[in-house]
């Protein structure tokens, strides 16, 4: 089962892991795991890597991120293989992707701010910040809001 229509498909160059992704839920279709066991494994790799951020190790944090966006798809694709889509499953991953942004995004804020050390330059990444963050959380609303009213 496809996510979209075909006559909706564009080119999404986001969805990097969905072939690896379509592998995996494959894999673990006639087992236990729920999208929802998926979804919490894609939350716990996006926080160590962004340990591995905050430990200067870049190379281990870019991998995690990686594996973090496979798995953000595996689990949607599961659901559809499975035939278990669910709210909550879809809260949860907008509710991870939201605060593993913002935490990734801070980061590097914060990263960059030491860099500049220009008190005017950082109020200004810290406005741009304040704004990221608040689109996220509106588009996450709106979104929410528009599966409630589907129900």
């Amino acid at each position: 089962m496809s996510k979209l229509a075909a006559k909706d498909k564009f080119l999404d160059l986001s969805d990097y892991g969905r072939p690896l992704a379509k592998l995996f839920a494959n894999g673990l279709k006639n087992t236990q795991f729920t999208p929802i066991h998926v979804t919490l494994a894609f939350g716990v790799c996006g926080l160590i890597a962004i340990y591995c951020i905050i430990q200067n190790h870049y190379f281990l944090a870019s991998f995690f991120i990686i594996l973090k966006s496979i798995i953000d798809a595996v689990d949607g694709e599961l659901a559809r293989i499975k035939n278990t889509p669910s709210y909550v499953g879809r809260y949860l991953d907008s509710v991870f992707d939201i605060i593993l942004n913002f935490f990734v995004f801070w980061n590097n804020l914060f990263r960059f701010k030491n860099i500049i050390r220009n008190d005017t330059n950082c109020l200004f990444l810290h406005s741009i910040a304040r704004h990221f963050i608040q689109l996220l959380l509106s588009d996450f609303k709106t979104q929410f809001s528009r599966r409630r009213q589907n129900e």
